[in-house]
């Protein structure tokens, strides 16, 4: 491996605030670096396009990942003694494949570790203490035998369970995947959100910020983004903040207080999808725009802190094939990356060159991240790519 040539300790860049037209230039400049649409209306069109499939792709991944998390935590008609072993075996799981990664000497955040095990136990044992209460607290309405009565006596309001816990989140966290995706940190240094003045110094903090992002934001960050994006969500949901035309256009293509049922006696799967996604449409709707203005703020630099860790990760697995490499090639730029994360690929990459070598440079930082950041965001990552057939199987299939 190369030897870093800077004399300087190993940094983390500043995020300096820029103007518009500085953020501009320097996105020209970047951006030129690219052997791979280089006329102007080609890569315009090519961008819009991009922007339209992350759109669409963060619709799918939103109500599909949240639609298998769940049906599968708390819709599965699991009889509550079951379910309480299931959750105590996961949580032990968790902690041993934690154990056994350490030992391994692979990134661990025990943080992430005994958070996600104490979740998970703490479900458990609330299964079964209502399960040895239940000859006091069934009902022939909530007969508390499985996990799905239990999960409607806890949240009784139909209104909130669906509406609320279920369709309006699809399109809130398919929106941030949109938002992610789509990031691009020179354009944020450049446009502040007027919001992100309340988290000063700390999540949102883009220009000056020169510390890592832990673990306790990045779990504290999903309860900051239900915090700022539901009181839009519920305006919007009783008519107050559209118009009486746009509200009566959204009403009539869909019954806005009531999600339709689904069709699944129709053979066609296709015709099944259309269906899952037009029942819930209108809160959809809203939870896509909740994270578009509202609910993606206090995620700002947790995404920013991470699309600047996968830029590095990529940097040091394909630096040595160069950045400019053509299309065709497995370069460091592919043509199909969203631009923000093109431009965050150059700027680590040159910067790493300005220091001795892009590859011994990226490697160097990556150590440095901490695993509090790293793991619970890849690991959400892959679960998002298992959930949405599990989502896409209870829809099409299961749901009745």
């Amino acid at each position: 491996m190369a030897t870093l040539t800077t004399t300087q300790p190993l940094p983390r860049r500043k995020r300096r605030k820029m103007d518009q037209a500085e953020a501009k230039t320097e996105m020209k400049r970047l951006l030129a670096q690219r052997r791979f649409a280089g006329h102007r209306v080609i890569r315009k069109t090519i961008d819009i396009i991009k922007i339209l499939v992350i759109v669409a792709l963060g619709g799918v991944v939103g109500k599909y990942a949240v639609t298998g998390f769940y049906d599968t935590v708390l819709e599965t008609h699991q009889p509550l003694v079951r379910y309480t072993i299931e959750c105590l075996a996961l949580a032990t799981a968790i902690v041993l494949y934690g154990h056994h990664r350490a030992r391994r000497g692979k990134p661990t955040s025990w943080g992430t570790v005994y958070f996600l095990a104490g979740l998970v136990a703490t479900l458990g044992i609330y299964a079964l203490v209502i399960h040895l209460l239940r000859p006091e607290l069934a009902t022939s309405t909530y007969p508390l035998e499985t996990n799905t009565d239990l999960w409607h006596w806890t949240v009784r309001n139909a209104t909130v369970r669906n509406i609320f816990m279920r369709d309006w989140p699809e399109g809130l966290f398919g929106g941030l995947f949109g938002v992610f995706y789509g990031w691009n940190t020179l354009k944020r240094r450049s446009k502040h959100h007027f919001m992100t003045r309340l988290f000063k110094g700390w999540l949102c903090n883009l220009e000056e910020e020169d510390r890592s992002v832990t673990s306790w934001m990045v779990w504290l960050t999903p309860v900051l983004i239900v915090v700022f994006g539901l009181p839009f969500a519920i305006l919007a949901w009783h008519g107050t903040l559209f118009g009486t035309d746009i509200h009566a256009w959204v009403h009539h293509l869909v019954p806005w207080h009531a999600n339709l049922p689904l069709n699944n006696q129709q053979s066609n799967l296709l015709a099944k999808a259309q269906d899952s996604v037009t029942a819930s449409l209108p809160m959809f709707i809203i939870g896509f725009a909740s994270a578009r203005w509202f609910g993606r703020v206090p995620a700002f630099g947790v995404i920013d802190e991470y699309q600047e860790y996968l830029a590095l990760r990529r940097v040091a697995k394909f630096g040595k094939r160069g950045l400019n490499g053509h299309i065709f090639r497995r370069g460091i730029l592919r043509w199909y990356q969203s631009t923000g994360y093109q431009l965050a690929l150059i700027q680590e990459y040159n910067f790493g060159q300005h220091n001795g070598d892009p590859v011994a440079y990226a490697d160097a930082r990556l150590a440095t991240y901490d695993h509090g950041l790293v793991v619970p965001l890849r690991l959400a990552q892959t679960l998002i790519w298992v959930l949405v057939p599990v989502g896409m199987y209870f829809l099409m299939v299961v749901a009745k």
